[in-house]
């Protein structure tokens, strides 16, 4: 009865270890989405023709504004993620693939891998 309830222990064990394991190796692709302005994306959802021309005009009115956080009352929030300088075209949809964190600064931080132009 003893080398059967300890074969059910060591099996059992076996299995929780095998099951909660990971792998390491495997991780998820992150990315963001939005629109490319000098070095940064405002993260959010593809506008509209006529949403986009309203959102660009104000972001390139108020960029260095918009940049440090310092309008309130804006008809657009804005989400930035410092992603560096690029040959991508201001107001150009972008998705940003990135590994490791977010550094919760403003802007936020992250290590980019590639940028791609999706619309």
């Amino acid at each position: 009865m003893k080398k059967l309830l300890l074969l059910g222990t060591i099996v059992i064990s076996l299995f929780l270890l095998v099951g909660c394991s990971s792998d390491t190796n495997a991780q998820e692709e992150q990315f963001i989405e939005g629109y490319f302005w000098h070095g940064l994306v405002d993260k959010r959802p593809q506008l509209s023709d006529v949403e986009f021309i309203q959102y660009a005009t104000f972001v390139e009115a108020n960029f260095e504004e918009l940049r440090m956080g310092n309008i309130e009352n804006a008809p657009f929030t804005t989400n930035w993620y410092q992603v560096g300088e690029s040959d991508i075209r201001l107001g150009e949809f972008v998705r940003v693939y990135f590994e490791g964190g977010v550094a919760e600064s403003y802007p936020a931080q992250i290590k980019v891998i590639k940028i791609e132009v999706v619309g």
